[in-house]
């Protein structure tokens, strides 16, 4: 799966040469990755991929709407993305905010099915949805009509796995698959490029784009602006894209900010205010598509008169199979992004402050810290 990394004017930004700098650490990262879940797809035997298929199946029979409760915008990203239109139902994603006296109103006369996803029913407005749904799809189609439109990961009669926040998990691409996605095409194209991420080389665009950024990062840029370019689909990628980052990276003072946009909507506004060049960002910009390429080669590089660093990313098209390797992508850089920063992404600073508080302090207690 092609995916390419561009930095114009690279000379002017970033110490030449950085790969060979940073290759020894990008290894001994990459080892300590091995383990790590998100950096490897979720273990699937081909019966759990046969009851995630039959499950979308079932929510989509006979339904003009589904509703999508929870999950983030990553699910709702490439289902946006990948969504064929009339080979599923319409797609309502419903956050907490959405209360049901707005919702069911307009659902009452629509055949329609529901999907709760991982961990929504711990959201007390959710939860409360949720219920109000699966009491309106009872009185509308009775109790075992109503327990085929309604799927909850939390309970029976199937419970599909689920392995935590994991994009490319059963749950995350339930959306995409109901919407009509090929999600064989996806996981093939997930697992080609997690295959080309293992590499120890700079031919792996993973190593290439955590270098750059972490170089960019070392030289003063505080923030990068992730943009999608010539596609408002892109909206739920970026949004999860940034809460990986901002999870992950950003921990114990360091790592970027993560920021998104949409190009060319937002060249005007947020474009115009990093044209500037006052800011201390740097622009990452996703194109998918040869044309979008093109143009965005012409109107992006060499725009701010005092040099925003801008990094390109391109594939050929947005396919599921580019849409599965752009996740994995995304997933193993920011890996490799935290691994550089000396960062643990799966710590949290609840638990650091824990380790603090409670660790022996030989200055204060010598005898029992010898005895620990």
């Amino acid at each position: 799966m092609m995916l390419d990394v561009t930095m114009f004017r690279a000379q002017t930004f970033l110490p030449l040469p950085y790969e060979a700098a940073l290759a020894p650490r990008l290894r001994r990262v990459r080892e300590k990755l091995r383990s790590e879940p998100w950096v490897r797809l979720p273990a699937r035997q081909a019966e759990e991929t046969d009851r995630l298929r039959a499950a979308a199946a079932r929510l989509r029979a006979g339904s003009r709407i589904l509703a999508v409760l929870g999950g983030g915008p990553g699910p709702r990203g490439l289902a946006e993305c990948l969504r064929v239109p009339g080979a599923g139902p319409e797609l309502l994603f419903l956050d907490s905010g959405d209360a049901p006296e707005r919702v069911l109103p307009a659902l009452e006369e629509a055949d329609f099915s529901a999907a709760v996803m991982p961990g929504a029913e711990e959201d007390p407005a959710l939860c409360r949805l949720s219920l109000a749904l699966r009491s309106l799809l009872e009185r509308r189609y009775g109790p075992e009509e109503a327990r085929r439109r309604f799927l909850s990961f939390e309970e029976g009669p199937e419970p599909l796995p689920w392995s935590g926040w994991e994009l490319l998990s059963t749950a995350g691409l339930l959306p995409a698959a109901a919407a009509g996605a090929d999600v064989d095409a996806l996981l093939a194209g997930a697992a080609e490029m997690m295959e080309l991420c293992g590499t120890d080389s700079f031919e792996n665009p993973a190593w290439r784009y955590a270098s750059i950024r972490h170089q960019l990062y070392r030289s003063g840029r505080a923030a990068e602006v992730l943009a999608g370019y010539g596609d408002p689909s892109l909206r739920g990628l970026l949004e999860w894209r940034q809460r990986l980052c901002a999870g992950s990276e950003d921990r114990e003072g360091k790592g970027l900010f993560p920021a998104w946009a949409l190009y060319p909507q937002d060249l005007p506004t947020l474009g115009q205010a990093i044209r500037g060049g006052r800011l201390p960002v740097f622009e990452t910009v996703l194109v998918l598509g040869e044309a979008d390429r093109l143009r965005s080669q012409e109107s992006l590089p060499g725009r701010s008169p005092e040099g925003v660093p801008l990094v390109l990313l391109s594939a050929p098209g947005k396919t599921a199979g580019t849409l599965g390797a752009l996740v994995s992508f995304f997933q193993y850089a920011c890996g490799l992004s935290c691994g550089l920063l000396d960062v643990d992404p799966f710590r949290t600073p609840e638990a650091a402050e824990r380790e603090r508080f409670f660790a022996p302090d030989p200055a204060r207690e010598p005898r029992l810290a010898g005895k620990l």
